[in-house]
């Protein structure tokens, strides 16, 4: 597992508070694989709670905090931490399209603040 995360591109991974999970966590600290790291929500207000858990527990596992994209309201959406600063992604409706668009930032190598003006909202 090491090794392909090594090789990877890009590394999406589900936010969870498992011990798997966890793992995952410290590999990408360890390794120095953050920069390539995007971290996705579960949708929906009824995940609120576990996704802040999920949150809590990857920024414990990596040691970093995230500035907050918008004003901090709004359902998780992302993790975007393809720059030096990693931003937590949220939105009023997270649809497909609020997913898409993080997809698409962490791929084209956008930085959280350049989402930060309602555009997942």
């Amino acid at each position: 597992m090491t090794e392909t995360a090594r090789a990877a591109r890009a590394i999406v991974i589900c936010a969870g508070t498992s011990p798997g999970v966890l793992w995952e966590y410290e590999l990408l600290a360890r390794e120095q694989l953050l920069d390539r790291t995007l971290l996705l929500f579960r949708p929906g207000n009824a995940t609120a709670g576990a996704n802040e858990q999920a949150l809590a527990a990857f920024q414990r596992a990596v040691g970093h905090e995230a500035t907050e994209g918008g004003d901090g309201t709004g359902a998780l959406v992302a993790w975007l931490s393809n720059h030096d600063q990693p931003a937590v992604l949220r939105a009023m409706n997270p649809g497909a399209s609020a997913y898409l668009l993080a997809l698409r930032a962490h791929f084209q190598g956008r930085q959280g603040r350049e989402l930060a003006d309602r555009a997942l909202a």
